[in-house]
């Protein structure tokens, strides 16, 4: 089999095929990437929201418990004023301080749980900043992608159709030789030499062979892979 201008043509055509085929099967991997890296976004922000409304109703409940407990205490308050008895000043005043404590309590809570609610949305509008940065940029990382998947995909008919008008340029011998190896080696069936052997496996060529493929511009069939061997003159 003899090399030829078409020969090396159908070999870089079926070079750019096979990175074409790869990346075809690679883009789809990168987009269901970004959609999954989207939806952890979003379930992040509900995240966020969830918290945000708990911490609302937290306060909610803090305000309503001060107002009642403002209310008992200026109960008991007046009811001491008709207290005559000790024990029962005694008691009442215990109520009292009891009554006051809690609401101490609550209402350090209360400050807590609005310093708490202030960082919150501070750190919740931060991070919806840098999130709607991140989105913008996957969007424009999903857009390249389809550009890009759009492109292969014509640059794939194209190729192919090129090719196949290759194939039946040549001898028929030589086209049916190719598509029986092609069967098996796909577009890796044309192998450049590389040193002394198959840029495919590696395998040396014998020495007649070898000066047939660099001396003599023949096709060999390597024994190692059954690709068929070519000088291709930018990988020799």
């Amino acid at each position: 089999m003899e090399n030829s201008e078409q020969l090396r043509e159908l070999y870089h055509h079926d070079r750019r095929l096979a990175f074409i085929e790869r990346r075809l099967q690679e883009i789809p991997a990168a987009l269901r990437a970004l959609g999954e890296e989207v939806a952890r976004q979003g379930e992040v922000g509900r995240r966020r929201e969830d918290e945000a409304a708990e911490l609302a109703e937290a306060l909610r409940r803090l305000e309503r418990e001060s107002a009642v407990l403002r209310g008992e205490l200026a109960r008991l308050a007046e009811q001491q004023k008709a207290v005559t008895d000790m024990d029962a000043l005694r008691a009442s005043e215990h109520q009292l301080e009891h009554c006051r404590a809690r609401l101490a309590t609550v209402e350090d809570t209360l400050l807590v749980k609005l310093e708490a609610q202030e960082i919150h949305s501070r750190e919740g509008a931060l991070r919806a900043r840098r999130e709607g940065e991140e989105r913008s940029a996957l969007d424009d990382e999903r857009r390249a992608l389809d550009d890009e998947r759009r492109e292969c995909e014509q640059e794939q008919a194209e190729s192919l159709a090129a090719r196949e008008a290759l194939l039946e340029a040549m001898a028929d011998a030589d086209a049916r030789r190719y598509r029986r190896i092609f069967s098996s080696h796909g577009h890796r069936t044309l192998a450049p030499l590389r040193g002394g052997g198959c840029g495919g496996c590696g395998a040396a060529l014998p020495p007649q062979e070898l000066v047939e493929v660099k001396s003599q511009g023949r096709v060999i069939p390597c024994q190692g892979c059954g690709r068929l061997v070519l000088r291709v003159e930018e990988e020799s």
